[in-house]
């Protein structure tokens, strides 16, 4: 009788992550791949976007979607969305029939979702949420309202700023549209994700900790620090007043309608000084006289002498800059921010979205405590990063110092940069990525720094290795995350 062949017993994989970072310019689209050895990996997509301007955009962003339902087999586990950029959402619009509709089911050529998470600013039952909508749609106002003017008035670099950030608005199809799109692409209400959720274990092997957006509404609004940033920028107000004499003046009303006035009609030139005369009238007033003598014609004592120096009458609407800023960085604050653990190891591959200052500052003193009774506190979380997503392309508060990448310890730590700097510096968003911020990353990783603008070379021993394991297309980078 034959003996029985001996059996082998077949160990199972260990746990990975795969992430393949899009290349498809200044914007952001990731699918990362969960496999915790069992053969049956949970994938993610992140954001899916392309700034407004950038050459082909549509094309390419319709070329990064097939290539996720190639990849994927056609479904992601998790959809996630944030924040309200034109950069991170514009795909939902530009290639919405490459989604299938959850009374579609899976459809060959089409992706479909399985579960939706969205930030908690975008609950439309939380107060605070609305509070915000409410606040960013009075500053969208006032941005869009203020650029017309500058362009009637010819004031040519605030609108180029102004317009590179509406930009991130969209135009016919917005990033509102977007969003209300992705609300519907899961079976099942979005989760709106807040810090103080408890970890998922959504996928086997991993826990997902939601870091932002941050539960104080004041941390939206905190766009900078003065130890924490590794280049600073300028503080910005905003003003419900600002934005009324702003769509008044677009409106071709006088400033006597203007509520805000600080004086009274009766105390004022009663002339409209807002747009220069070609010529002095036939019969001057005094004042008129004065002022095109002193103001708007040619200097009085040389007639080739031009007097456009004297003039401020648009200076004004340079507070729309201030508006316009605040407008884009608090919207930078409402990213969903998410850590992914390997539960085995306690490695964590952090995807920072375009995260700044106010929601970063939060997150060392986040503390989740497990059914074990164990306590994860954000600190540890960032301390154990071995891959960091770069935030808002690299700018210059987007990534923390003290508080944030000096605190990441992993000795095989990898960052990706989203990035497109030819574009960035053709609409004014200059630099980024910030070189500072380039030179603390090549730092800490050893030269691990991914560019999605650049093929990357590696320079010394880790990162020559890390660049033989890499995968790269001209349309993706993929790098494989092991515990």
């Amino acid at each position: 009788m034959a003996r029985p062949a001996p059996s082998r017993v077949i160990a199972p994989a260990p746990p990975n992550a795969t992430v393949r970072l899009y290349r498809q310019g200044l914007g952001d689209c990731l699918l990362v791949t969960l496999d915790d050895g069992s053969g049956s990996p949970f994938r993610i997509m992140i954001d899916c976007g392309i700034y407004q301007t950038a050459s082909n955009a549509k094309a390419k962003i319709r070329a990064v979607v097939e290539d996720i339902i190639e990849a994927s087999g056609g479904f992601v586990d998790l959809l996630v969305a944030s924040p309200e950029h034109w950069d991170h959402i514009s795909g939902f619009n530009q290639a919405h029939d490459l989604f299938a509709k959850p009374s579609e089911g899976r459809i060959p050529g089409k992706l479909a979702v399985g579960k939706v998470w969205l930030g908690w600013t975008e609950d439309p039952n939380d107060p605070d949420a609305r509070k915000l909508e409410a606040e960013k749609a009075l500053a969208l106002r006032g941005v869009t309202a203020a650029l017309a003017l500058a362009e009637a008035r010819s004031a040519t670099a605030l609108a180029k700023g102004l317009g590179s950030i509406l930009d991130f608005f969209g135009a016919n199809r917005t990033t509102r549209d977007a969003l209300e799109f992705v609300r519907g692409l899961a079976p099942e209400t979005p989760r709106y994700c807040r810090p103080s959720d408890p970890p998922s274990s959504i996928a086997p092997g991993f826990r997902i900790f939601a870091l932002g957006p941050p539960l104080d509404p004041k941390a939206i609004h905190q766009l900078i620090s003065e130890t924490e940033v590794y280049h600073l920028g300028p503080p910005s107000f905003e003003s419900e007043a600002f934005v009324g004499v702003v769509e008044t003046q677009l409106a071709g009303r006088g400033l006597e309608h203007d509520p805000g006035q600080p004086f009274d009609v009766s105390q004022r030139l009663g002339m409209d000084f807002e747009q220069a005369p070609a010529a002095p009238s036939d019969a001057p007033t005094d004042a008129e006289r004065f002022f095109w003598e002193r103001y708007w014609g040619p200097a009085a004592d040389d007639p080739l002498t031009d007097q456009d120096w004297r003039r401020i009458d648009s200076d004004w609407l340079g507070s729309a800059a201030d508006l316009a800023l605040k407008l884009d960085n608090a919207t930078n604050n409402t990213s969903l921010v998410l850590a992914v653990e390997f539960i085995a190891s306690g490695k964590v591959l952090l995807f920072a979205a375009d995260a700044q200052v106010g929601s970063w500052m939060t997150w060392p003193g986040l503390e989740w405590t497990l059914p074990d009774g164990e306590v994860v506190r954000g600190a540890d979380l960032l301390r154990r990063t071995g891959f960091y997503k770069v935030g808002h392309h690299g700018s210059h508060n987007a990534t923390l110092k003290a508080k944030g990448l000096e605190t990441m310890a992993s000795p095989d730590l990898i960052a990706a940069i989203p990035v497109d700097e030819a574009l960035a510096k053709k609409v004014g968003w200059g630099r980024m990525p910030l070189p500072g911020l380039m030179s603390a990353l090549a730092e800490h990783t050893k030269g691990r720094v991914v560019r999605t603008d650049q093929d990357f070379v590696g320079i010394g021993n880790e990162a020559v290795a890390f660049e033989a394991a890499l995968v790269r297309t001209e349309l993706f980078y993929e790098f494989r995350i092991n515990p």
